[in-house]
């Protein structure tokens, strides 16, 4: 069975924002460590699996964020305990890699009913755009409003802002799985639109078929 929910802007704070920012930095080293050489040959997979073995945030508790929806309903991480969540950020909305994300993150998750999960996508995007961008690509998968980037700071798809700076860095594209007791299971800092979210659906079948 799917849910689709969606939440409001709420400041968090959290000992282990440095490292999600430092993921989102670290994109670009991480492709360097692996050699540009090997991930010119090497597969969305592989370059996907680097990323994530980098991830700091595997195995804490997922941080506290309340956004909202395209709707303008309100709703905090804190209130999907007991349920397995996928947050996808996305780094703009209407463009093709985000449009082929969104569209296969609905057929995937959504369409196919044999697997238990809300689904999110994350951008920094208004409420209408959010709302327009579902309405055109009658998406099934609701999207959340975060302007100020704070949960993208919290999850590493988005690096604090420099100093005397306002703006923080434009959001990039990153996922996240979280388990029903509020745990981080799986992250991906790195992401490769091509089939992601088909391994995106496979990692949470596997993860929920192993012992809890």
């Amino acid at each position: 069975m799917i849910r689709h929910r969606l939440s409001q802007r709420q400041r968090a704070k959290c000992t282990c924002t440095s490292a999600a920012a430092a993921s989102a930095l670290g994109r670009l080293m991480v492709a360097m460590a692996i050699g540009w050489s090997l991930v010119a040959c090497a597969s969305p997979a592989e370059i996907e699996l680097a990323g994530a073995a980098d991830s700091k945030l595997v195995g804490l508790p997922a941080q506290e964020f309340s956004l909202e929806d395209q709707d303008g309903n309100t709703v905090s991480l804190s209130g999907l305990r007991d349920q397995w969540v996928v947050l996808y950020f996305y780094s703009d909305a209407d463009t093709p890699g985000c449009k082929c994300d969104a569209t296969k993150f609905t057929q995937v998750l959504v369409d196919l009913g044999d697997i238990d999960v809300t689904a999110y996508g994350i951008g920094g995007f208004s409420t209408m755009n959010n709302k327009y961008f579902i309405e055109k690509y009658a998406l099934g998968v609701d999207l959340l409003s975060d302007m100020d980037h704070e949960a993208g700071y919290l999850y590493g798809a988005c690096a604090a802002p420099d100093t005397g700076s306002d703006e923080p860095v434009p959001t990039c594209s990153a996922t996240v799985i979280v388990g029903p007791d509020g745990v981080v299971r799986y992250h991906w800092p790195m992401v490769v639109p091509k089939n992601h979210v088909r391994r995106v659906r496979d990692k949470l079948a596997e993860l929920q078929a192993a012992p809890q």
